[in-house]
């Protein structure tokens, strides 16, 4: 009883609490030593455990293109690595101190004990707490990319700068929001406005750039697609009106939008497509392309610029660049030549240049030759007897997958698509196994691209075709290869009779 009431005396009360439960505290350190580093030596590797499956799926977010980090996930990682480090450094002392006993190594030593004890104890919470932390339900957000990146192929010809700089005032214009540019097929529209696009979102005329091939027969639901797609937007409906109303509310949301239609061979209804623009949204700019300047007359477009065939001297530049230094080569009048008859197409020069490039001498001629005989013809026939004099460079292997390119949807080509076709029609049957195939034809992909016939993807599963090549690869299948094509929902005037089917080695 007395001693009860010593305690609950106040007095004696405080004085225990400042001198009897520290010291009681301190010695706990001692006696609990090997429960702290067990605890701790856990919590570490629960939590190095944690930090590698959040590194594992950050590493898997940085080869996605459209995906990015969250910013709270990097930091954590960064703080992590700390209290892995100042965990690691307690347990080492640890380790350390085993080695180190006082008395001759006869009983430990209490200090170090003590004071190792004491830190493990403070760092348990630290580390159990960044491990909560970690529990992310998402280490990564989509991210809607804002530019179509470096144009390549751009050359920077001064018979474009007149249309560049009339297309940039228009973008600057706040009354303008439809632009057109027309020009001939191959003459380069479409690798301008992108270059265009490109810097006036780089200047900040614009803050985002979308684009969307159209075609000569265009699908309303892939130009929606296209568009949706630069903005990572998923529609949930099938019906073209809803996706259209659903996609211009999207659109209204950016404040400074352009929004690239390539290659229109007939006029469309941007409000059927979902393009809102002008009083419905002030922030949209239209710019499209188009062989032919009618279309745009048709829309309504406010703009139109005209883009010519390159001059002679550019054409020239453009054609010696490729092919090497002529100046003191016998081939230069020769070259000359071939470059004069390409017509100042860069979808020719560039093509042609790269066939001839570090070819001997009689290849030269006789491809000059091949390319007299349209003199004084069309632009068609012209344009394909300059590729077909590029065909004519390509192995056995690059031909045949080059037909096929022609039987498929214009532009865009899924090399998934193109694996499945050529496995169905035998083009690589020397390869035994699925992996084999799949890497002879990115080989044939590639040295097409070095051919000048073939274009890059938007991603590593795509590959692009110029509409002009694609004409002459479809014209080339079905005049050397008996092959017969119709765009898709073309309609037959009449059905192609049995003897003219039996011909055929194949349908697209």
């Amino acid at each position: 009883m007395e001693f009860v009431k010593l305690v609950t005396d106040p007095i004696v009360s405080k004085v225990f609490e400042l001198l009897v439960e520290p010291t009681l505290r301190q010695i706990k350190y001692v006696f609990n030593y090997s429960d702290n580093i067990h605890n701790l030596e856990e919590e570490v590797g629960k939590l190095t455990d944690k930090k590698q499956r959040v590194e594992h799926a950050v590493e898997e977010v940085k080869r996605n293109p459209v995906e990015e980090v969250e910013a709270d996930v990097q930091r954590w990682l960064t703080n992590v690595n700390n209290v892995i480090e100042d965990a690691g450094k307690i347990l080492l002392r640890h380790e350390d101190k085993a080695k180190k006993r006082c008395f001759m190594g006869l009983c430990p030593n209490l200090i170090r004990r003590h004071q190792i004890s004491r830190k493990a104890s403070k760092a348990l919470p630290i580390v159990v707490g960044a491990r909560e932390e970690g529990n992310f339900e998402k280490v990564s957000h989509r991210i809607t990319p804002q530019g179509i990146g470096a144009v390549k192929g751009f050359e920077a010809f001064e018979s474009r700068t007149s249309a560049a700089v009339e297309i940039t005032n228009a973008l600057k214009d706040a009354d303008v929001n439809l632009i057109g540019v027309y020009g001939m097929g191959g003459v380069g529209k479409t690798t301008l406005v992108k270059q265009i696009a490109e810097q006036a979102r780089e200047n900040g005329i614009v803050k985002l750039v979308v684009i969307a091939t159209v075609t000569h027969n265009p699908d309303l639901k892939t130009v929606q697609q296209q568009i949706a797609d630069w903005l990572d937007y998923k529609f949930d409906v099938e019906s073209v009106e809803v996706r259209a109303a659903r996609l211009s509310e999207r659109i209204k949301r950016e404040q400074k939008i352009l929004i690239i239609l390539d290659d229109i061979w007939a006029a469309i209804k941007l409000e059927e497509v979902g393009i809102p623009y002008g009083p419905d949204h002030k922030g949209s700019k239209i710019l499209m392309t188009s062989r032919n300047q009618s279309v745009f007359f048709e829309m309504g477009v406010q703009k139109d610029v005209s883009l010519e065939v390159l001059q002679r001297q550019e054409a020239w530049n453009l054609f010696e660049k490729i092919v090497g230094d002529l100046k003191d080569s016998n081939l230069r009048p020769i070259a000359i030549k071939v470059a004069k008859r390409c017509a100042g197409l860069p979808i020719l020069i560039v093509p042609v240049a790269t066939g001839l490039k570090n070819k001997e001498i009689f290849k030269w001629n006789d491809a000059l030759e091949q390319l007299k005989k349209f003199d004084g013809k069309g632009h068609e026939e012209r344009v394909y007897s300059a590729l077909e004099l590029s065909y004519n460079f390509l192995r056995d292997e690059e031909r045949s997958l080059f037909r096929l390119l022609g039987q498929l949807a214009p532009h865009v080509v899924v090399i998934g698509d193109l694996l499945k076709y050529s496995i169905g029609l035998g083009l690589f049957n020397q390869r035994t196994t699925l992996q084999a195939t799949r890497d002879r034809l990115l080989k044939v992909i590639s040295d097409l691209k070095m051919s000048c016939l073939l274009l890059e993807g938007d991603n590593h599963e795509q590959v692009k075709i110029h509409d002009v090549v694609r004409s002459f690869a479809t014209s080339i299948a079905s005049k050397h290869h008996h092959v017969f094509t119709a765009a898709c929902q073309t309609e037959l005037e009449e059905w192609p009779n049995k003897d003219f089917f039996e011909q055929c080695t194949s349908i697209s």
